[in-house]
């Protein structure tokens, strides 16, 4: 009981102790906040500052003001904060140690030197756990505050805080559709799949991060992220570094499948009558492959994806210049971009946002985008719904042309139409979300040529007489 007691009048001593150096604190938050808005306008740091305004009731001024702490923490980052010591160079142990004696004296002048025994003293340890528990729920969080408002009365203390918590603040890109790659599981369980998983996740990351449309995110190396994770929550870093932690984003859509096959053949054949040695070298593999949307499990998309490749080039005693390393790459890189191109164009095919000069305008480019590309111009229609389940399943496509990338930007491209049944006002007045573009295939071409068919028989039709 003793001691509680002698805990509380701790707690009272640090509140005379804030009180005398005000100043001082309030001139280091103020630079810290200051410090932090540079950081955020300049783009240097991810950290910055949210200034909330919180209550806090308690026995106590330091109580109300541990509840008030512990409640903006909870307003900016959502969820209930750990309980963890805050650094000492958060609150310095400097800031609220006292000579000795000053205790005693200060219990005497309130006449309760009985509390201690003969000759007793407050320990700094004491100290130190008063220090604690005031900022024993904020988890390193809190950059500085300032008092609002502050009523006692015989129930306790409420107050009212002013607090500059660090929050770390997302990029545009983390608010992105996301997508993780995880790796694909293999029949066989042999060196030569596992490393094809590895070169074909590359390529697929590779290839849907220079879409920019999509937030990728990191599945191979938690491990090391873990590692990073640990080092910051030390004693020894920044305060406001704290707020990196527990901001690690779950995924909306993963990309997984089977590798089915992955193989190598070379025939070495020797050429009648010239002395000669030559080989083939085939390489084939096939995959299937499904993007699953997390929340639900539901099967957004998947497909089965063959490849070979026929080389005949090079002689006997070149057979070993197509190394395992450059073999499996070349069915990777051709496996990878193929499933990520049919995820770009499922989820956000290329759409032209403006007709000037002849050309369309796509705000899209780099390497996901090639020159020559021929693409099928789809006008959009009104949304179509399952009759069975009344779910939407997309929008009516008619193909009204045919597009070929001519000019290509790192973010953007251009696009001349080879063929339409568009008129130069219908393609210069054109809306967003009107048209897409599809990669140019047989189906598309038939189902092209058929539309166009009609469209042309109707528009005869309507300027035809009728007599």
């Amino acid at each position: 009981m003793k001691k509680s007691l002698v805990l509380l009048l701790l707690l009272a001593l640090f509140s005379f102790s804030q009180t005398a150096c005000d100043f001082l604190e309030d001139s280091t938050t103020k630079a810290q906040g200051n410090d932090e808005e540079d950081k955020a306008q300049s783009g240097d740091s991810k950290i910055g500052s949210a200034v909330v305004e919180a209550k806090g009731i308690g026995k106590t001024r330091e109580a109300a003001i541990n509840a008030a702490l512990v409640e903006a923490v909870s307003k900016v980052h959502g969820v209930t904060i750990e309980s963890k010591v805050v650094p000492s160079d958060f609150v310095s142990i400097e800031t609220i140690s006292t000579p000795d004696g000053i205790i005693s004296k200060i219990l005497a002048f309130f006449g309760l030197s009985d509390l201690l025994g003969q000759g007793e003293e407050a320990s700094s340890g004491d100290v130190e756990k008063s220090r604690q528990i005031l900022f024993t729920s904020t988890a390193g969080m809190v950059q500085g505050y300032d008092v609002i408002s502050e009523e006692s009365s015989s129930d306790g203390v409420e107050i009212v805080l002013s607090v500059r918590v660090a929050e770390y603040k997302e990029s545009a890109i983390a608010k992105r559709k996301r997508i993780a790659t995880l790796p694909f599981r293999v029949s066989q369980d042999s060196a030569v799949e596992f490393e094809f998983v590895e070169f074909l996740g590359t390529e697929v990351t590779n290839f849907l991060t220079q879409t920019q449309r999509f937030a990728i995110l990191d599945r191979d190396y938690l491990a090391e992220k873990e590692t990073e994770f640990d080092f910051i929550a030390q004693d020894n870093v920044k305060v406001e570094e704290k707020a990196r932690l527990a901001n690690t984003l779950g995924t909306d859509y993963i990309l997984t499948g089977t590798v089915i096959s992955i193989n190598k053949k070379t025939e070495v054949k020797e050429v009648p009558y010239t002395n000669r040695v030559t080989e083939s070298t085939t390489i084939s593999s096939s995959l299937s492959w499904r993007l699953i949307e997390v929340a639900t499990g539901q099967v957004i998309l998947s497909d089965t994806t063959d490849f070979e490749s026929r080389s005949g080039k090079g002689s006997a005693n070149s057979k070993d210049d197509l190394g395992q390393d450059k073999w499996l790459r070349i069915p990777a890189a051709v496996m990878g971009e193929r499933i990520a191109r049919e995820i770009m164009d499922f989820v956000y095919p290329l759409m032209p946002i403006a007709y000037k000069n002849g050309r369309l305008t796509i705000p899209q480019g780099g390497e996901t985008v090639q020159t020559g590309q021929e693409y099928t111009l789809i006008q959009q229609g009104d949304m179509i719904f399952d009759p069975y389940t009344k779910e939407a399943v997309g929008r009516e496509e008619l193909g009204v042309g045919t597009v070929k990338i001519i000019q290509v930007a790192p973010k953007i491209s251009y696009a001349e139409i080879v063929k339409s049944s568009l008129t130069e006002t219908e393609l210069s007045t054109l809306k967003e979300n009107q048209y897409i573009m599809r990669p140019l295939s047989a189906e598309y071409k038939n189902q092209l040529s058929n539309d166009l068919k009609a469209k042309e028989a109707k528009q005869q039709e309507t300027q035809t007489p009728a007599w």
